[in-house]
């Protein structure tokens, strides 16, 4: 709009000079100056409310937010397995009610210690599993000696004792999968051995028995 008044501004002005070939070449210069540079304002209003609107959006999300909204609830329509694979709960790190296992390794690594790596799965809201786990805690005795927030997924790293446990819940495949990696040393079996040794049986002796002095002499009387 500026840029046509201007130039209605200068036709009107120097109309019938310019029709004639009167209009001196410093006043179309100074003109395409000034058209020049309105035309370059605008662009660089344009550009400059452009970036504006992009910074304002990143400000209302924040810097390090994620990209999209992390899932903290399992999907409805996500089946659970129907049975247990084979192995042992934890008797001080109970499963969530109604979670199925879906994993079981037990081993025994280099340093002597007992690794044993269970997984469970169940159908409910990640934060109900997570406070769950923080009763557990508190009521079996374990002290929380890290935790690790990441894209959704809760890590807790848990002692007591000697015994040191990993629990890993996160949201995998519309369901609630909860890993359990507990490590501890493994119990010395003492070996008994039977301290009686064999005692070395005695032998009766060979040697008879003594016989005793006999009275082989006549007890007749000599006169």
């Amino acid at each position: 709009m500026l840029v046509q008044y201007l130039m209605w501004v200068v036709l009107r002005e120097h109309g019938e000079a310019i029709l004639k070939g009167n209009v001196l070449k410093p006043t179309l210069f100074v003109l395409g100056v000034l058209v020049s540079a309105l035309l370059l304002a605008l662009v660089g209003f344009g550009f400059g409310w452009f970036l504006s609107g992009r910074q304002i959006a990143n400000l209302k999300v924040g810097p390090g937010s994620a990209p999209a909204m992390t899932t903290t609830t399992a999907t409805p329509d996500a089946t659970l397995p129907e049975a247990d694979v084979p192995g042992e709960d934890f008797s001080n790190l109970p499963r969530y009610p109604g979670s199925v296992r879906i994993k079981y390794e037990r081993r025994v690594s280099k340093a002597g210690l007992i690794l044993v790596d269970t997984e469970y799965v169940a159908s409910a809201r990640l934060a109900d599993v997570r406070e769950f786990y923080r009763g557990v805690f508190r009521s079996e005795g374990w002290t929380i000696a890290g935790l690790d927030v990441s894209e959704g997924e809760w890590d807790f790293l848990v002692t007591k004792g000697d015994r040191e446990a990993v629990i890993e819940i996160e949201i995998r495949e519309g369901l609630v999968e909860t890993e359990i990696e507990v490590s501890e040393p493994q119990k010395e079996r003492t070996i008994q051995r039977d301290s009686a040794t064999p005692q070395k049986q005695e032998q009766p002796s060979s040697t008879p028995p003594s016989d005793g002095d006999d009275d082989s002499g006549d007890g007749s009387d000599g006169d």
